[in-house]
């Protein structure tokens, strides 16, 4: 039996604090008392399924959970949810997108269906609703038997929508595992830019908070993925044309260079993405979108 979010969730707040009451469960997930309920009850579904003893409610409001269940679940807790995790549908959208923008070779529906554990069907309703979201960033999923699935427009766009996608991928119980899946990025790329972050935050004083590092090394490690695929920015919009002139971009250019970026234009945007204080807005406050139909 696998388990969504929520059971994750709530499963791995009574395994680390077995004190913990029906009620601040309730506040803490947002749920009324019928959906505690009801999701205590997947919790032991699990539980059961896997021949342990169930999680019981006492009138106190508390709860009795069994010796063996805390220590097991605190000590393989990583590997249980790793094999056992149920991608939700808004999940799943977001997994398709980020497999398409960074994919290493061609993606069938098989593909897509046995690596979030679903039918094909599913994949097929999932893909209608994934379509919607690319073209409002002006984008299109496309299929050919040559390429597969894939997806259709200007470079940048694509990587404005991998670095929001990257963020709710981030955010699923599993994402240790699905970066971890990308060893071969990883391996080439992780220490590197690493390295090149924590020269910056000493070199320009600048402070990001521990979620923000996480997404720019991992966003900058599959840029550079996307590069070394030959897909670079070719063109970029004018709204950048200031960051070029700077003094900021000078100084940026001398340690962005360390991990072999030498295009002005990759320059530029680095730059660009590094210097705003809040990743979510470089779209808004620099991009003015002309399309240029490519491959992701």
């Amino acid at each position: 039996m696998a388990m969504d979010k929520r059971v994750v969730e709530v499963l791995d707040a009574i395994v680390n604090d077995p004190s913990i009451t029906g009620t601040k469960l309730e506040e803490q997930f947002c749920l009324t008392r019928k959906q505690l309920s009801y999701t205590l009850k997947k919790v032991n579904d699990y539980l059961e399924s896997n021949h342990f003893d169930r999680i019981n409610r006492l009138k106190t409001g508390k709860l009795h959970i069994p010796r063996h269940v805390i220590e097991y679940f605190r000590q393989n807790q990583t590997s249980v949810i790793e094999h056992r995790y149920l991608f939700s549908e808004e999940e799943r959208g977001q997994m398709i997108i980020f497999m398409l923008l960074t994919r290493s070779e061609r993606l069938s529906l098989l593909h897509l269906s046995s690596s979030l554990g679903v039918s094909q069907n599913t994949i097929i309703n999932d893909l209608k609703k994934v379509r919607i979201e690319v073209i409002e960033h002006g984008l299109e999923v496309s299929y050919d038997r040559g390429n597969g699935y894939h997806v259709l427009g200007e470079e940048l766009e694509k990587r404005y929508l991998l670095l929001n996608c990257l963020r709710r991928v981030l955010e699923i119980p599993v994402a240790k595992n699905i970066i971890a899946q990308y060893h071969n990025v990883m391996s080439e790329h992780l220490e590197k830019v690493g390295n090149v972050f924590s020269e910056i935050e000493k070199r320009f004083k600048i402070q990001f908070t521990d979620r923000q590092l996480q997404e720019l090394i991992y966003f900058i490690c599959f840029v550079l993925h996307r590069i070394k695929s030959g897909k670079d920015l070719v063109h970029i919009p004018g709204s950048y044309a200031d960051i070029s002139r700077s003094r900021a971009f000078t100084l940026m250019q001398s340690v962005i260079s360390k991990i072999n970026i030498n295009s002005e234009n990759e320059l530029i945007f680095l730059t660009a993405l590094i210097q705003s204080s809040n990743v979510q807005s470089v779209a808004d406050k620099y991009f003015i979108w002309t399309p240029c139909y490519l491959i992701a």
